[in-house]
């Protein structure tokens, strides 16, 4: 997770049992992106999207890429 993504879906994502570390915890950049726009997308939808993607993509397919939310 970069800086700019609300602490809050970092810990929705971590409540689901997701192993989520934070560019901040790591110290290094990140690999991916995940964009998603400010408005219109609701903090869980946007917890749902990412647990999605985490649990369904090997962080190879998600290199060098950007990846939009919310999904539908």
């Amino acid at each position: 997770m970069d800086v700019h993504v609300p602490m809050v879906i970092t810990q929705a994502l971590r409540r689901r049992s997701l192993d989520i570390l934070t560019s901040q915890e790591d110290g290094t950049a990140t690999a991916g992106i995940v964009f998603a726009a400010q408005r219109g997308a609701s903090l869980g939808g946007l917890a749902r999207d990412l647990e999605l993607i985490l649990t369904c993509c090997e962080p190879e397919e998600l290199r060098d890429r950007v990846t939009h939310l919310p999904l539908q």
